[in-house]
């Protein structure tokens, strides 16, 4: 055992999964369907679309070269992610020239989200918020990658920061998709402590007062029960209710949005 260990860490860096998961050898990370191969290719179009060489119109076209052994069908289930991204980005204007920058960055990490791979989105949109910390999106897509990887308390150490943030917080969407995911973090996470019970409940409570006619209201209500539930020592999350060590504010949960002026 001591000798396959002392292997793995004569392993070259460049060929270690933990160095660059998409340029591992092998099958998929642990989580993802998308192999690097088929990830390499779906790579290379998002940079044709962002370089304003590929439309959105001309996708399936270039796909049969990309996929020549499959069928229109199967080439349409391949390139849901990139096909969605790149629909969306025409649609708010991204379309038919360069893209660089924060939005290019975006885009990629997006896209591997999209297929799963979170450790590679998790670094491209660390590094966004290194540049900018409150760019769109990307703290809580970071968050959603956290919860992926099983890093409940940086999720929401993430989520809670867009929540108190004195301008992120004044941006309804912003707060109403860290609200949500705040308070799925918790409602998915047994054994959490009490106080974060009870600022997952804080948080699902307030998106329901800023949205009240919100599709998500049923998904909602049906979570604030097993939370209140865990609370009073009752189902699944009973076992949440031993103390953070952070003293009272720990306790405080997601601050309230900022009124819009």
């Amino acid at each position: 055992m001591a000798a396959l260990m002392v292997a793995g860490c004569l392993e070259q860096p460049g060929a270690g999964r933990a160095a660059d998961p998409a340029k591992a050898p092998g099958p998929a990370p642990w989580g993802s369907a998308t192999s690097n191969a088929d990830l390499a290719i779906k790579l290379e179009l998002l940079t044709e679309f962002l370089d304003g060489k590929l439309p959105p119109e001309k996708l399936a076209a270039r796909a049969e070269k990309a996929y020549p052994t499959l069928s229109a069908d199967e080439r349409k289930v391949q390139l849901q992610s990139i096909s969605k991204l790149m629909t969306e980005m025409q649609q708010s204007g991204h379309a038919g020239m360069k893209i660089a920058g924060l939005p290019r960055d975006m885009a990629t990490a997006e896209l591997y989200f999209a297929e799963r791979r979170f450790i590679e989105a998790a670094t491209i949109l660390s590094r966004i918020l290194d540049e900018d910390a409150i760019y769109p999106g990307a703290r809580n897509l970071l968050a959603r990658c956290f919860f992926f990887l099983q890093n409940r308390d940086r999720t929401i150490e993430e989520l809670e920061f867009v929540l108190r943030h004195p301008v992120q917080g004044k941006d309804k969407n912003e707060v109403l998709d860290a609200l949500f995911l705040l308070g799925a973090t918790v409602a998915e996470s047994p054994g959490i402590s009490r106080d974060k019970l009870e600022r997952g409940k804080g948080a699902w409570e307030l998106y329901l007062q800023m949205a009240p006619d919100s599709a998500q209201r049923p998904q909602i209500e049906k979570g604030l029960e097993e939370l209140r539930a865990g609370l009073r020592g009752e189902g699944r999350l009973s076992t949440a209710l031993a103390p953070d060590q952070g003293g009272d504010a720990a306790a405080e949960g997601p601050a309230p949005p900022a009124e819009k002026k």
